[in-house]
């Protein structure tokens, strides 16, 4: 390409580049590797490639496999192409507007950092695989109490689903993420109670919690994210101990919703509480410029990604926010349990609701002249 092979030429170099998508069948020189250097083939790349552009608009780079790109050679007629549909013609010489900008590139990343990967979702992962090797949370506790911990103190992120938390009774939970083989974590709405009431209202919780544990995906064991996110903001208001308070508290400085500003309130008279303490962190380091990428408020779009030929886009379907787990109601002096999963807090809940690079030839290229390349 014409530049020095050192580490610092050639990064200089690439992050002048602009990522593209090519709008037309387009010939290239492109390369392989073999016996210690580079070797030189025409190929067509398909209209759809993402490639990677200089200043003056000429692909230089494929970015599925990062091989590097220059000016294609003339061809004969007579040349085959191989990979090609019957009576192919190669396309013209591409000119100037052979590509699109892709608007919103992903960044660049610094030289040697390494992905991000979310500790929760390799636990989760880690307790997917018990399960299924062992069938039940029962013989996976160990992995279970991990993930479930983890989800007690950030109860927002994607990994913490019912699948992990017991949500259907979040209100009455020690944390954010209530447990499914903890029985403890049912008694707290029950304990008050009158004996009889007691008893009633044990044995109702204890079967939905085996039941979630056995079945998480079901309607009843699952709550609506913004529905749970409005009780762990009440249940921080009062008590900002709680191991999900930070998280709730930076959530709310994120993204200001109902019931945020008596939250954020606390802070003004009690800035000694963990939960205080946590957003104050975030406020710090969210002021530096750049403010890291967790500082942004969220905007339920996906982030940009570049469109790469030969690769399908993943089909994430919403998995649905369920039920309204029920309102349940404030806790009160006394009385019975509500009929709904949500006995409240110890009082008269109300009558609760339902719960709701690769070689040149296998990388989808296709390939003009003489003998494809190995």
């Amino acid at each position: 390409m014409g530049i020095d092979a050192d580490a610092q030429t050639v990064t200089d170099f690439i992050r002048k580049l602009r990522p593209s998508t090519l709008t037309k069948d387009t010939q290239v020189t492109n390369h392989s590797f073999a016996d210690g250097s580079a070797n030189a083939y025409q190929a067509i790349l398909p209209k759809g490639t993402a490639v990677l552009v200089d200043a003056g608009g000429k692909p230089v780079a494929r970015c599925r496999c990062g091989n590097p790109l220059a000016e294609p050679a003339q061809l004969e007629k007579q040349t085959k192409c191989f990979n090609c549909p019957p009576n192919y013609q190669p396309p013209p010489p591409c000119g100037d507007k052979c590509f699109k900008e892709e608007p919103n590139p992903p960044p660049v990343k610094p030289i040697g950092e390494k992905p991000k990967v979310d500790p929760i979702a390799v636990s989760k992962a880690e307790l997917e695989k018990c399960r299924k090797d062992k069938g039940s949370l029962e013989q996976c506790k160990t992995e279970y109490e991990k993930t479930r911990q983890q989800c007690a103190a950030s109860p927002f992120n994607p990994a913490c689903d019912s699948s992990v938390c017991f949500d259907a009774n979040v209100d009455n939970s020690s944390s954010g993420c209530g447990s499914y083989i903890d029985r403890g974590d049912i008694l707290g709405a029950c304990l008050k109670l009158e004996t009889a009431q007691k008893q009633e209202c044990l044995k109702r919780l204890d079967e939905l919690q085996k039941k979630c544990a056995a079945d998480p995906a079901q309607a009843a064991c699952k709550a609506d994210p913004k529905i749970k996110a409005f009780r762990l903001r009440r249940l921080c208001t009062v008590n900002g101990d709680r191991p999900e308070c930070g998280a709730v508290q930076i959530d709310c400085q994120k993204n200001p919703q109902f019931g945020c500003e008596p939250l954020k309130n606390t802070c003004l008279t009690k800035p000694d509480r963990p939960d205080c303490k946590a957003l104050d962190e975030f406020k710090k380091k969210c002021s530096a410029t750049p403010a890291p990428p967790e500082c942004k408020a969220p905007t339920g779009a996906a982030a940009p990604t570049l469109k790469r030929q030969d690769e399908a886009d993943p089909q994430g379907g919403d998995p649905g926010t369920g039920a309204d787990p029920g309102a349940g109601g404030d806790p009160g002096a006394g009385g019975a349990p509500g009929t709904g999963a949500d006995p409240g807090a110890g009082g008269d809940p109300g009558a609760g609701g339902g719960q709701g690079g690769q070689a040149p030839g296998t990388d989808g290229t296709q390939q003009p002249g003489g003998t494809p390349p190995p």
